[in-house]
Parts: structure tokens; sequence; C-alpha cells
């Protein structure tokens, strides 16, 4: 150890402290975190309601702090809560010349609470104002990634029964470095899922979230949909599976991480999750079989009234595989592809009794 350890400034005693996150700036340590201060003075620290003070230190690379300063106020938080809920409240990214950081709160004219996003220098100054991270939609938990060039943030919105709309809704949206949407927030996923996270692999994202699939056993399966960098989808969505094709099934609940690097024939992933109370840590790892990056990209197109699948027609090599359960068992697609204007094509006829989920399966290694 060279330095420390040593307590941050600006701290007031007789409150909490949650979710830091710290960055390598390339010439500083950037460092957010919440200060929870107790919204009733005579109450526990581990009971009750806390008002969220979001804060910012930037530290020189000898670990002395340069700047310190209150960035905003967050959404209020409650004890005791579902583990790992604290990171839901804002996110961050260093874009090499200015941090995008999107949070959950009040906005600035007041309710109601959602996710909004601003643009801050180095020192902590705002230098562009807030914005809601989605044009049309009040969520919750956004979360970002950035890939060099484009920044893509995630999000939930929850609506209630007995709406006709009940269950939770996914969206996506990417945005240039200086916080320039590059499009509409794109809707995604299914009403049961929940926990949405992106990541960057490559030159695409990719957003994951949690789905109930073994009822008995409180299993659930990571979902992932891949988007090119304006935020359109590149295919359907798919289970995370394990090499031998079985589908990946955990105890998770609000908070899970994931770490993606590729391999020769694979995108190997990690995801640490929590059980469905928040009791435990439990990392598992797997392999995406249907690599949607450099593998052939399987689209849906709706032509009049009839939805087609579709894949480039020089991809000699692969099989469109079908499943209607989480099983990891997958069943070649009877009917054969039609060849039209260089893709090769599949009608499908939606409804109650049609597979759920699409993958092609390369049949030859070059």
């Amino acid at each position: 150890m060279l330095r420390g350890p040593e307590e941050l400034p600006g701290i007031p005693h007789g409150g909490r402290t949650a979710g830091f996150r710290v960055l390598w700036t390339g010439t500083h340590y950037a460092v957010f975190g919440m200060w929870l201060e107790k919204s009733n003075p005579f109450q526990d620290l581990s009971h009750g309601s806390f008002y969220t003070h979001l804060r910012y230190w930037l530290l020189n690379p000898d670990g002395s702090t340069a700047v310190h300063r209150e960035l905003a106020m967050l959404a209020p938080i409650t004890y005791p809560g579902i583990e790992g809920a604290e990171k839901a409240y804002y996110d961050v990214v260093w874009t090499g010349e200015r941090f995008f950081l999107v949070y959950h709160a009040e906005s600035e004219s007041g309710p109601p609470l959602g996710g909004y996003y601003k643009m801050y220098d180095l020192q902590g100054n705002v230098i562009a104002g807030e914005q809601p991270i989605f044009a049309g939609q009040v969520t919750q938990g956004a979360r970002l990634a950035w890939n060099g060039r484009i920044v893509a943030a995630t999000g939930l919105k929850s609506v209630p029964m007995p709406d006709p709309d009940a269950g939770n809704h996914m969206f996506l949206r990417c945005f240039d470095p200086d916080g320039t949407p590059r499009g509409p927030e794109r809707q995604y996923g299914q009403l049961l899922g929940f926990s949405p996270t992106v990541f960057a692999v490559e030159n695409r994202f990719v957003t994951a979230y949690v789905m109930l699939h073994d009822w008995d056993n409180l299993g659930y399966a990571l979902m992932l949909t891949a988007f090119d960098d304006s935020g359109k989808h590149l295919g359907p969505e798919w289970p995370a599976a394990a090499p031998d094709g079985a589908v990946v099934l955990g105890r998770m609940s609000l908070g899970f991480d994931l770490q993606f690097t590729s391999g020769p024939e694979f995108v190997y992933g990690m995801a640490q999750t929590s059980d469905a109370w928040g009791i435990t840590i439990q990392p598992i790892s797997f392999a995406l079989r249907n690599r949607p990056f450099d593998w052939p990209q399987l689209r849906w197109v709706r032509l009049g009234d009839e939805w087609i699948l579709q894949w480039p027609d020089d991809a000699e090599d692969y099989q469109l595989l079908q499943t209607n359960h989480l099983n990891g068992v997958w069943a070649p697609v009877s009917d054969p592809p039609a060849s039209v204007d260089g893709y090769k094509r599949i009608p499908m006829v939606l409804g109650d009794s049609s597979a759920r989920f699409y993958r092609l399966h390369r049949t030859a290694q070059p």
C-alpha cells in the first residue's frame, strides 16, 4: 500500500454511504458515490427512509483530492431492501472528454420520479443540462455502456395491474459522446422480465435481463438481445446457453453484473448474481452459442401482412433451429428457405404454437 486508507472529504457523519463507482479518466481517478441522510434524526441506520445525495470526488494519481462536490439529489431509498438495489439509482461513463451521468430522481422542475441524464466535465461542472433518458417513457434503473464511440442506455418502466399494459417494459437508446440522442428509444424483451442491463461487445451493444423460467426451483434465465450503435435490433432475443447448448439457469434478483470477452467461436461471459432473497452471491459462467457479431445476422422482417425470418444468402454453412421452451432442446425448422434478393427467407405464422426462439447453427467449421 502506497497511500491510505483515507476518508473522502465532505461526507457528514451520522448517515450511510452506498453505490460507489471509480473511473480512471486517463489523468485522474473519478469517484462517484451516494451519501444517505436520515429522513428522521432518531431512526436507526439499518432501517427507514433516507435522502439520497449523489457526490463526486476527483482524485489525483497520488490519491489526494482535487475536487469534491454534490451533484444531485436522487430518489429516496429505504432499508432493509433488496440486495444490489443501489445500482438502480445512477450510472456513469467517461467518454474521454466528459461524464455521461444517468440517475433516478424527480426532474429539476418536479415530479414524476424518472430517469434523467446530464453531462459533466472533469471538475464536476454541468456542461449539458438535464434531459429525460427516454423521450416518451418514465423509467427507472437506467444502466449505461460505452463502446469507445457511443453511449447506450437501458431502463425499465413497470406498469401495475389491472392496467391492460401491465408488466415490465424495457427500452434501449443510444447517444453520441456529447449527449445527443442517435434516435428514439426501442422496446425489447418480455413483460415478465426484470433487471435490464446493457454492455458493449466489439461494435455492438447487448442488453440482458432476467426472466423466471423454472417456477418450482426459482430458476431464472438470462435473456439477451443485440443492437447496432444506433439502437436498432440485430435479431430476435436468445437465452444465455452453456457450450453444450443447455440454457443457463441461476437464482437471480435485482442486482447482477456481466463481463464478456471474445473467443474464437464463442463470446464468453460471467454473471455475478444474488439469489431471490439477496442472501448469497453465486457466480455463474456461460458461453453464448449464438454469437451475434460475426455470424450471419438473423432478422425479423415484415412484408405486408407476413412475418419473415431472413439471413444472408451466402451463409451456406448455417441451419435455422427453433425451440418452444428454455430447455436447451433445439430442432431444425422443417420448411426449406427460399432465396430472394440475396437472403434466405422462411415465412412464419405467429401464434400460440409458434416457436419462441430461433438461432442459426453452424453445420460446418471453417
